[in-house]
Order: C-alpha cells, then sequence, then structure tokens
C-alpha cells in the first residue's frame, strides 16, 4: 500500500439529491391523493415536503452546500479541503458503505464522526474503483465495509 497515490474525492452536494426528493414527494403526493383519506393526507405531505425542502435534506449524511474535496491515503487518513480554504486532518472510521455508483464514508475529526456521500459519477472511474477496492480489502483500522447488492 505504501505506493499508492491518495485518492482526490469529491463530496456531493444537497443539490445532488434535489432530483430524488422530488420524486419521493411525488409519491408520497400520488398516495396521499388514492388513499381513502386524501384530505387529511395530502396536506400533511405538502407540510412534510415544505419542511423538509427548507431545512437540512439528509443531513444525517451530512451533504452540504460548499464544495468538499477529501483526499484520502492508503493509510487511513484524511484532509477535508473546503471551497472557503478550511484544511481539516481526520481519519476513516466507523462504517462504510459502498455500492457500484454511491459510497458513504465516515470520517473521525475528533470525538466526532461524519459520514460523507460520494457518488460514482462525479469521481474518475480509477479513484472510485481504488476507493471501493481500499475499503473492501480492509486496509483501514477501526473500519467496519459493507458492499451492497447491485
Amino acid at each position: 500500500m505504501e505506493n499508492n497515490p491518495p485518492l482526490k474525492l469529491r463530496v456531493s452536494r444537497r443539490e445532488d439529491f434535489a432530483g430524488l426528493f422530488y420524486l419521493l414527494v411525488s409519491f408520497c403526493l400520488a398516495a396521499a391523493l388514492f388513499s381513502s383519506h386524501p384530505a387529511i393526507l395530502v396536506p400533511l405531505v405538502m407540510a412534510f415536503a415544505l419542511v423538509m425542502g427548507n431545512t437540512h435534506l439528509l443531513s444525517f449524511l451530512r451533504p452540504t452546500d460548499q464544495d468538499l474535496t477529501l483526499i484520502i491515503f492508503s493509510q487511513g487518513q484524511v484532509r477535508v479541503f473546503s471551497e472557503t480554504g478550511q484544511d481539516i486532518s481526520a481519519t476513516l472510521a466507523g462504517h462504510h458503505w459502498c455500492t457500484q455508483r454511491v459510497a458513504v464514508i465516515g470520517v473521525r475529526t475528533g470525538s466526532r464522526i461524519n459520514r460523507f456521500v460520494l457518488l460514482a459519477r462525479q469521481q474518475d472511474d480509477d479513484s472510485f474503483r481504488r476507493l471501493r477496492g481500499w475499503l473492501k480489502a480492509g486496509y483501514f483500522q477501526g473500519s467496519v465495509y459493507t458492499d451492497v447488492a447491485r
């Protein structure tokens, strides 16, 4: 692993999930309209959509409004760079999961673990493939990896 160059990966932003959010709201609205109590459920779905649309959508996965870049080294060290110039040193920790198109990475800064969503279409193919290989091989101490079926 000493000869592996670090991976440079872009973290997903909130806008990357807007289409999925609107699809979810559309399905919920259709279910409410065809339910036995549409007069109650339609306003509830609309209230849910307004609240979730104006708050931190998927905040448990930490998508941000900033451009963040993760530099992951083969020893499990991580550097997080933001568009504002912040540079944070961290380590990979916690539970990671990955599919062919999406990875969720746990990054420990101090006592806190942040989870970042990485989409394959936003990375170069080689970096995302290498990340999956590193996680699958278990190169990082204290990390648990789950390979989700396609």
